[in-house]
């Protein structure tokens, strides 16, 4: 709800500040005591460097993921979790019922944290926090295995991929011209529902789920499977009712009417992100995408839904973007770009209000200081936007080091400011 505090006099001013309490106090208006600020999630000094991609927590308040220790002379993973409460820790110091360290790839978490999803030993998994590690079960004609990537903010419903008992063909080619032809177990996307205890193949093409909804609305990528061609990716979105369908290019081009990936979707399953082929950047451009809409029935999503994200101003058409992240309601979305042969991303946010920012930039105007930093990738957005989790060279370590930003909501406090200082002027004027 905004409020906008102009006061046309001091008795109307007056008024209108008492009106604003019961707001106040009943929450109507939001105030985010949090102050913008950039931390580090690793203790720097530490052994670890390396990572899995981390995972953030929907709430904000919790990271996990895998790291790499060179302790002792040897390589070897190790599983940890970081909160703002407790700080860094590997998960050998969580008590006797968190998962083997060396052995747990964390991937993703629930809205607290309570459940956190991965693979074990190779297995997929899930660990309560309190109770302790199941191991989830595998397709009935699969002999391969399993993995599972992400979690529905409630819990519910995990994804990922599993063998589903077939195969497909992988024809490449050698050094010396020789042709290989071989034979491939096929891992397609998959869902389980840890409250029925039940799991589903959600396509028949080889591919994975990424990410689900409380509704149960998963997103990922497939490979379909064309004669003469290999490498096809696209991105896919599933539901129980419309089955599995592509989500549209934005390039009336590319020779195939599909986005490139399907990374995230938010936790009330209306708003898919990812990336996806752009004309007006170049044939060989990917550009960042939302796509909100009605499923329809056709095999590939209406590209009526389908929203853009623009580019940076003065972008060259070697633009390479991506969205990583989307909060509940699809409002902010995060990503990374790069332009022109440049190896290293640039962090971006984009929000309904104010567009795309640049991240780094967004930061310092808030009055963090970045002089030791230097960010790169965006890998994930909390549920109300305001926390953003990625990867970049910080502080006292040449390695890459994850971190967490936050951005406040503007304070309520500046809003009754701005109507105070309007009480004090005594001619009537606009504020």
């Amino acid at each position: 709800m905004t409020v906008r505090a102009c006061f046309r006099s001091d008795r109307r001013g007056l008024a209108t500040l008492v009106a604003m309490l019961p707001l106040l106090s009943s929450g109507m208006i939001a105030s985010d005591t949090r102050a913008a600020s950039l931390v580090g999630v690793v203790p720097v000094g530490t052994t670890l460097s390396g990572r899995v991609d981390p995972a953030l927590s929907a709430d904000g308040s919790t990271v996990t993921g895998q790291l790499y220790s060179t302790a002792g002379g040897t390589g070897s993973f190790e599983a940890f979790l970081w909160t703002r409460h407790d700080g860094f820790r590997t998960f050998s110091e969580l008590g006797p019922d968190a998962p083997d360290e060396a052995l747990f790839e964390p991937r993703a978490l629930s809205s607290d944290a309570g459940r956190i999803v991965g693979s074990l030993d190779g297995a997929p998994a899930v660990w309560e926090q309190g109770v302790g590690t199941s191991l989830l079960p595998g397709l009935p004609a699969g002999t391969e295995g399993a993995r599972a990537y992400g979690i529905s903010d409630d819990g519910r419903y995990v994804v990922g991929s599993a063998h589903d008992g077939g195969s497909w063909t992988s024809v490449s080619q050698g050094l010396n011209g020789e042709i290989s032809v071989v034979e491939v177990p096929r891992f397609v996307p998959v869902s389980w529902d840890l409250e029925q205890g039940t799991l589903q193949a959600l396509s028949n093409e080889r591919g994975i789920a990424l990410d689900v909804s409380d509704d149960r609305v998963v997103v990922g990528q497939l490979a379909p499977e064309i004669p003469g061609l290999t490498g096809l990716v696209a991105g896919f979105r599933w539901d129980d009712v419309h089955g599995s369908q592509y989500v549209p290019s934005a390039s009336s081009t590319f020779a195939f009417g599909w986005a490139l990936d399907a990374a995230a979707i938010s936790a009330d399953g209306t708003t898919i992100v990812g990336s996806t082929p752009a004309d007006l950047l170049g044939p060989f451009a990917r550009h960042a995408y939302a796509w909100s809409g009605s499923p329809g029935s056709e095999e590939i999503l209406s590209s009526e839904g389908l929203r853009v994200i623009d580019a940076p101003a003065g972008a060259p058409s070697t633009l390479q973007m991506l969205a990583t992240g989307v909060s509940t309601y699809g409002r902010t979305i995060v990503g990374q770009y790069r332009v022109n042969a440049r190896p290293v991303y640039t962090p971006f946010i984009w929000t309904e209000a104010r567009g795309l920012e640049d991240l780094e930039v967004l930061l310092r105007s808030l009055g963090v200081s970045m002089d030791e930093w230097s960010l790169s990738e965006v890998l994930d957005v909390s549920a109300d936007g305001r926390t953003i989790l990625g990867t970049g060279r910080g502080p006292g370590s040449a390695l890459t080091q994850i971190w967490v930003a936050v951005i406040p909501e503007p304070s309520t406090a500046l809003l009754l400011g701005a109507g105070l200082a309007c009480l004090a002027t005594r001619r009537t004027r606009r504020c």
